[in-house]
């Protein structure tokens, strides 16, 4: 898997979302939204089963895919 910054609009599911420091944490289920996104997922340790993430109009996100 290759870690990448990419528009938030250009999320899908199945993209691990990352911190900064490009450990992913969750894993995209669904997504919504077309200019601010907002995303369901899950996190990769099971520990919360579902964790929403919004990312506001023109923001980046760092993914792996």
């Amino acid at each position: 898997m290759q870690t990448i910054t990419i528009p938030a609009t250009d999320i899908r599911p199945g993209d691990r979302l990352c911190g900064d420091d490009g450990v992913p944490f969750a894993l995209v289920t669904y997504r919504t939204g077309r200019k601010a996104v907002k995303c369901q997922t899950r996190t990769l340790d099971d520990k919360a089963p579902f964790l929403p993430v919004r990312f506001g109009v023109g923001t980046t996100a760092v993914v792996q895919r």
